[in-house]
């Protein structure tokens, strides 16, 4: 059985280039008929996840969350963004488990469901695990790799962005993208760090300084010993701007 509805929020961006959407759902879309914002310059967060998302890249993904936050890029002001937020119930299986509206029921197969998950005098959902195997999937990395934009936006001086938790994530792929750049003598230095919470100190993991013009960089964080870290930059030069992005690639070994 499943029951399926879905809510609609018209929006039109404004100079504030940020808005929370209270409502919640198991996936989002949009209407490209009545949206003239540009996909990729608009961000989603869901709940309090410290990860940014490119809309372009989200939409029409099943996502499950109680709320929602957006942010665009001032060049988007005064498009439209038109959200189609669903509400869909339903028993679906996922890698060999059975989920109902997003939470894990229990085994998919029948013959291993008996006895497996009871209900108690109460009405409780109990698991046995006591009397039964339980094996990993075959595809574990697949079930453990995430994607985040760490940063994006477009600078004239130096700053970072807040602490941004990684805790699940033990190796990480790093990108640096300038798209722009402009002033006299610009220069741009950008750190990736971590930061020992103990005393507040932050440790430069991967970095490259001396950007002067547009460019991709790539590094690899082979040994994720941080729990928090941070994107920080520092910008140099007679009126200088430069546009980037740092995006990740995280894996839990």
């Amino acid at each position: 059985m499943s029951r399926a509805s879905f809510i609609v929020r018209y929006m039109v961006l404004d100079g504030s280039l940020t808005a929370d959407v209270n409502d919640w759902g198991d996936f989002i879309s949009i209407d490209p008929e009545k949206t003239t914002a540009d996909l990729t310059k608009v961000w989603v967060k869901f709940d309090d996840s410290a990860f940014w998302f490119r809309l372009s890249d989200t939409y029409d993904t099943e996502v499950y969350f109680k709320r929602l936050s957006l942010r665009w890029d001032s060049s988007q002001v005064g498009k439209t963004l038109v959200l189609v937020i669903g509400r869909e119930y339903r028993f679906r299986r996922i890698r060999g488990v059975v989920v109902i509206a997003g939470d894990t029921a229990g085994l998919a197969k029948d013959d291993t469901v008996k006895g497996l998950v009871v209900k108690d005098a109460s009405g409780n959902v109990k698991v046995d695990v006591a009397n039964y195997e339980v094996m990993a999937p075959s595809d574990i990395q697949a079930v453990y790799k995430d994607k985040a934009t760490l940063y994006y936006g477009t600078v004239t001086a130096s700053g970072n962005t807040a602490d941004i938790d990684v805790s699940k994530y033990s190796v990480m792929e790093v990108e640096l993208k300038v798209t722009g750049v402009s002033g006299t003598s610009p220069v741009l230095n950008v750190y990736v760090e971590g930061k020992f919470e103990d005393t507040g100190d932050y440790k430069p993991l991967v970095y490259q300084e001396g950007i002067t013009g547009t460019g991709v960089w790539f590094f690899t964080i082979t040994k994720l010993a941080f729990r928090i870290i941070r994107v920080r930059w520092t910008v140099s030069g007679t009126s200088p701007s430069f546009t980037f992005g740092v995006y990740a690639q995280m894996l839990v070994l």
